[in-house]
C-alpha cells in the first residue's frame, strides 16, 4: 500500500509514517514508536470491570470482531497461531477501526487492535485495557528515500509531530505506547 506508492512517485514526496515491519530496498526508516495489543470493548462489558494488563485467555468464549484480512494488524494476529485457540474466528470483520467500533457498540463483540489505534474510537463508551503474555507490539516508523535530505517544511512538520508525541501523555503510558526515539537523536536522522 504506501511502501508501493512512495516507491513510484518522483521526489516530491518527503516521508511517510507507516506501520511496516520490513522497509524495501532504496528507503530507509526510522522507528517512531511501538503500541501494545489490546481488548477494545463497551465500558460495560465485563472484561471492562478492572484496570490494568488483561492475559488472552481471558478473551476465551467472547465474540469477536476484527478488522479485515489484509490489514496490518490482522496479519500480526492471525500470524500467532496459539491466539487462534483463543479468539476464534471473528463474527465480523470490517475494513476500518470506525466500522469496529460501531459494532463493538452495537454489543456484537469485543475486538483486539493496537493502543494507538484504539485511540480512534474511545472516546465513544468504550475502553482499551492492554493484553500480555505474549505482548504483540506494532511498531510505527516515519519512512524516506534513502539518501535525500528532507524540505524545510518537512522537517519542521516532523519537529511539530515530535513535539506533540512527547507533551500528549499517549507516549510511555504504562502497557499502551513507547517511544522508540528521542527527539533530538530521531530528528538528526533527517538534517
Amino acid at each position: 500500500a504506501f511502501i508501493d506508492w512512495i516507491t513510484r512517485l518522483p521526489a516530491q514526496i518527503d516521508f511517510g509514517i507507516t506501520n511496516v515491519s520490513t522497509v524495501p530496498y532504496g528507503l530507509e526508516g526510522f522507528a517512531l514508536l511501538e503500541d501494545v495489543f489490546g481488548l477494545v470493548c463497551r465500558a460495560d462489558h465485563p472484561l471492562a470491570a478492572e484496570d490494568g494488563p488483561l492475559a488472552w485467555r481471558d478473551l476465551a468464549g467472547q465474540p469477536f470482531v476484527s478488522l479485515a484480512v489484509g490489514t496490518q494488524t490482522r496479519e500480526i494476529l492471525d500470524a500467532h497461531e496459539d491466539l487462534a485457540g483463543i479468539l476464534g474466528p471473528p463474527v465480523c470483520e470490517a475494513s476500518s477501526i470506525f466500522a469496529v467500533g460501531a459494532l463493538i457498540r452495537e454489543r456484537l463483540g469485543i475486538a483486539v487492535v493496537p493502543a494507538q489505534v484504539a485511540q480512534a474510537i474511545l472516546p465513544e463508551g468504550l475502553i482499551y485495557r492492554p493484553l500480555c503474555a505474549p505482548e504483540l507490539r506494532r511498531g510505527l516508523s516515519v519512512v524516506r528515500r534513502r539518501n535525500r535530505s528532507m524540505s524545510p517544511a518537512a522537517l519542521e512538520f516532523l519537529r511539530c509531530m515530535m513535539d506533540l508525541i512527547f507533551t500528549t501523555g499517549i507516549v510511555n503510558a504504562p502497557g499502551r505506547i513507547d517511544i522508540r526515539a528521542d527527539r533530538e537523536s530521531f530528528l538528526q536522522n533527517f538534517v
